[in-house]
């Protein structure tokens, strides 16, 4: 299973998405640890992960690389493969190089990340339009990152999806889109996804985790322990509970998505 994380436009969650949502994903449908390839001159931001057990992490200096030759080494050499695409030129080489090489063939879904800004959804369309005219059969997913707890999708997300309560009659841009395309999933913000980067560990792996912390926590506040160490216990279990909502409410819905689309 392969899957690549792409958008030319900056600051849209690709490594969110990568680490998070594709590599959390192919490690519960397979159970093997996921190859995770980051092409970026400027941020590596999976080196962060190097606590995880379902992650193995390789960063690629795309100037200092023959991109071609690359993606034929990754994409034949390697099971399950993530690959982070960096924004700007380093969207334009590594799509180059997929297409050049004939490796878009062996993707089996493309997820382009997108905040809410009309930059965002326009670069979106333009890598869909990218891909599409090369592979017309490629699995394409759009990921809306960083919805607000205090907004709706359809409020936050207006340029791309359009304006759903003809206020404004906001033309989306998904419109540009065939109906048969239109694979999207949304990421609420949270703090668990910072949270997650800190202890070097996805969200997925710290929610599954069988360390019960609230049992610790109540043993210390039995046994009188260091208050230091029971506000310890006490942050980190809010931490995994936190986790346990964002699992049940956004990363495994959107491997529901994923889940039919490489089965179809």
């Amino acid at each position: 299973m392969n899957i690549v994380i792409i958008n030319s436009k900056g600051g849209v969650g690709k490594s969110t998405i990568s680490i998070q949502i594709a590599s959390a994903f192919i490690f519960e449908s397979t159970g093997k640890k996921v190859n995770h390839f980051e092409f970026d001159d400027e941020n590596q931001d999976n080196v962060s992960f190097k606590h995880s057990s379902i992650i193995q992490t390789f960063t690629k200096q795309v100037a200092k690389t023959n991109l071609t030759n690359t993606m034929s080494d990754i994409l034949v050499d390697n099971e399950n493969v993530v690959i982070d695409v960096g924004a700007n030129k380093t969207t334009v080489y590594v799509l180059e190089a997929l297409l050049k090489s004939g490796m878009i063939y062996k993707v089996d879904l493309f997820i382009v990340p997108l905040t809410d800004g009309e930059s965002d959804a326009l670069s979106a369309i333009r890598i869909y339009n990218q891909i599409k005219n090369t592979h017309k059969d490629a699995n394409i997913l759009f990921a809306l990152n960083r919805l607000s707890k205090d907004k709706e999708l359809n409020s936050q997300f207006d340029i791309f999806l359009g304006d759903k309560r003809n206020i404004f009659n906001n033309f989306g841009q998904i419109e540009n889109i065939p109906k048969k395309d239109r694979h999207i999933i949304s990421l609420d913000d949270s703090d668990v996804i910072k949270y997650s980067k800190n202890f070097g560990l996805t969200i997925w792996e710290l929610a599954v985790s069988t360390r019960d912390i609230e049992k610790e926590m109540k043993d210390a506040l039995r046994l009188g322990t260091d208050k230091e160490l029971i506000k310890t216990l006490s942050f980190k279990n809010s931490i995994k509970q936190n986790c346990l909502e964002y699992l049940q409410t956004n990363i495994h819905p959107a491997f529901a998505v994923i889940r039919s689309m490489i089965k179809k």
